[in-house]
């Protein structure tokens, strides 16, 4: 599974395919964006909440 964080809205979205992907949150085509693992995604999220 991959993972893409909006530049435009910060909304986080995952996908299995990383062809054509617009951001569930704004709408935005973020196709552009290099895809990443979703776990790597997920460790940066628990790292953030580790460090408050």
């Amino acid at each position: 599974m991959y993972g893409k964080i909006c530049p435009y809205c910060g909304g986080k979205s995952f996908s299995a395919a990383r062809g054509i992907w617009e951001c569930p949150y704004c709408g935005r085509d973020i196709s552009h964006i290099p895809a990443v693992l979703a776990n790597q995604i997920l460790a940066d999220e628990d790292e953030d909440e580790d460090a408050t």
